[in-house]
């Protein structure tokens, strides 16, 4: 699936012509700093603003959801009131959807509040996938995990990714070269969304590069 669009507020444009190659399986990095926009083309492809210019196929909207540091569940419900909730037949049959299902299970005596930030992400991520949704997207998911935390989610991300799409975005660019993703990378100065060469090893130093000049110059 090939998308292209303008982005931005009330005619604002903040970046022209992104052009986004969705697989059907995969990892898809949106990298930039703070405040550049991340979240933005990610409420764009979920159909929660319109872009300025171009079309967004209702297929992200339906089977996409999300996942961020800024959502929660309550803390004061238990991991089983939620699960009670979920459809208790799942379309998803493999193994690493089986080992989380088998954590989520192991905690469903649990409160929220009593989960590790991981295992509440890995919740979420869950969730998701017995709904059926085939995008998820991780809006900055992993922001103030502790290394541990981090890397029990990162490591589900990339088994998972063998069967549906993660969009993911983040500040931290290493986490994107940990888990080997197609990689684009928002250029605020020129007003553009470049995706790094893919016969190109991952660097955070020619990321930073690409970041500043709106181009890669090798």
């Amino acid at each position: 699936m090939k998308v292209q669009f303008d982005v931005g507020y009330h005619d604002k444009i903040l970046y022209q012509n992104v052009e986004l190659d969705i697989p059907e399986k995969g990892i898809l990095s949106i990298l930039g700093d703070n405040g550049s926009g991340k979240s933005t083309i990610f409420k764009t492809l979920l159909h929660i603003i319109p872009p300025i210019h171009g079309f967004i196929p209702k297929e992200l909207d339906k089977y996409g959801g999300i996942v961020a540091d800024y959502i929660n569940a309550p803390g004061e419900v238990k991991v089983r009131d939620i699960l009670n909730l979920l459809p208790k037949e799942s379309r998803v049959e493999n193994v690493t959807f089986q080992q989380i299902a088998k954590r989520i299970e192991n905690n469903r005596n649990k409160y929220v509040f009593q989960l590790s930030s991981g295992q509440k992400r890995m919740l979420e991520i869950y969730v998701l996938l017995v709904l059926g949704k085939k995008y998820v997207f991780l809006d900055e998911a992993t922001n103030g995990l502790d290394y541990t935390n981090k890397k029990l989610v990162l490591d589900y991300v990339k088994e998972l990714s063998q069967y549906i799409v993660f969009f993911h975005t983040s500040h931290d660019f290493n986490e994107a070269v940990y888990l080997s993703s197609t990689i684009y990378i928002l250029c605020p100065n020129t007003k553009s969304v470049v995706m790094y060469p893919s016969n190109i090893p991952i660097e955070v130093d020619k990321i930073q590069q690409i970041m500043i000049e709106g181009e890669f110059n090798g």
